[in-house]
């Protein structure tokens, strides 16, 4: 990273014109679905008002690598931190640049899929497949679709050049659950789709030449900055130095809301990456509020403790973006602005501006039932 003297950013409050928002998938940013994760324009006009070119962003909630990606295009570096192994990996995805004789490796390697499937179509050879163990295989897909996705993952394991795999993974991942008797993203229960021979191959197929396509515009817009990921939890981000960050623009996980490792089950499955760790990590999750009926504090403990990192690893009078959401815990409003604000405070930083939002407006999956009061979504400045 630049270590050339940054001149300070001052202040300066910020227009949010969420209905502006329109286009929210261009380049990178429509290579996998994630839940919750927040509209590009977000991060991309705070990025652009609160720091200069080669002055370093991080993102220590990444999910998807949204913050990452407008970071890459705005000449600044950056630093992404998640648990989520389905994170990492399409976080490092979106932000890679590929070369033309990796792009053709890929093309050569849809080819060899392709001629994988008809072979087995007409040998029903076992040595075309790769299936990793998966709990209950055969209620979360069909015969036909376990069949494909094997194809698909010996080809893709067969690969040695990182890049080029970790671009294979993405698209991979990226078609596991709508090929999967899963019935979304956000919902955990199977349902019979019907997925007819060859379209598992096919939509593969289809995304990454998508995917492609958008990287080669992304390669054109991106500027030559650095951007590393680490695999560690907020409450100790070890890799991250004191005072080297120049801004952090992040979406905490939303408290009693998602379950991100049990909506990625089955990528981590396939991608045999599974493991207990992220849940047992994870902050705010269905899981722990919900099922184990931890109360709010919980959250807001590991929150401030994470707050405290993002406080160490600032430099002086740089700010902290945070967008949040209201949670529900017992049919009861928990407004987080006002406990972020507070937690803020009790830390050390200043909050410089707060703009509140009906989240449901923007997000069909945040509608609840109407005894319960309006529920917000924040953007909350601070600095330290």
């Amino acid at each position: 990273m630049s270590t050339t003297k940054l001149s300070k950013v001052k202040f300066k409050k910020i227009k949010f014109d969420l209905d502006s928002y329109k286009n929210k998938g261009y380049l990178t940013h429509n290579f996998h679905s994630f839940p919750a994760k927040f509209v590009p324009q977000i991060p991309q006009i705070i990025i652009n008002t609160l720091s200069t070119p080669g002055s370093t962003v991080m993102d220590p909630f990444s999910g998807s690598g949204t913050t990452l990606v407008e970071a890459k295009l705005a000449g600044r570096h950056s630093i992404g931190i998640d648990i989520n192994p389905i994170s990492l990996l399409i976080s490092k995805t979106k932000t890679t640049v590929l070369s033309n004789a990796q792009f053709l490796k890929i093309d050569k390697i849809l080819e060899k899929i392709q001629k994988d499937f008809k072979e087995y179509d007409e040998k029903n050879s076992k040595k075309y497949v790769t299936i990793p163990e998966i709990y209950n295989l055969d209620l979360w897909f069909q015969k036909n679709v376990q069949i494909e996705l094997g194809i698909i993952k010996k080809n893709i394991d067969a690969e040695k050049n990182i890049k080029v795999r970790n671009f294979l993974l993405t698209g991979f991942s990226a078609i596991i659950n709508p090929v999967s008797n899963q019935i979304s993203d956000t919902k955990y229960a199977s349902t019979n789709k019907n997925i007819s021979t060859n379209d598992t191959i096919t939509k593969f197929v289809t995304k990454i030449l998508g995917m492609k396509k958008r990287l080669i515009e992304f390669s054109n817009l991106a500027q030559n900055v650095s951007c590393k990921i680490y695999d560690c939890s907020t409450l100790s981000i070890k890799p991250v130095k004191d005072e080297q960050v120049d801004l952090i623009v992040t979406s905490p996980p939303y408290a009693n809301t998602y379950d991100y490792y049990l909506y990625h089950r089955h990528r981590m499955e396939w991608l045999e990456c599974y493991s207990k760790q992220p849940q047992l990590l994870e902050i705010g999750s269905r899981n722990k509020h919900s099922d184990d009926n931890l109360g709010i504090q919980s959250y807001l403990d590991s929150m401030e403790e994470s707050m405290k990192e993002f406080y160490r690893v600032l430099k002086d009078d740089s700010f902290l973006c945070m967008v949040i959401g209201d949670s529900i815990k017992d049919k009861k409003l928990i407004q987080m602005d006002k406990n972020f604000k507070k937690l803020g405070k009790n830390i050390g930083f200043k909050t410089k501006q707060c703009f509140s939002y009906d989240i449901g407006k923007y997000s069909t999956y945040f509608r609840w039932a109407e005894k319960v009061p309006e529920k917000k979504g924040h953007i909350i400045i601070f600095q330290k």
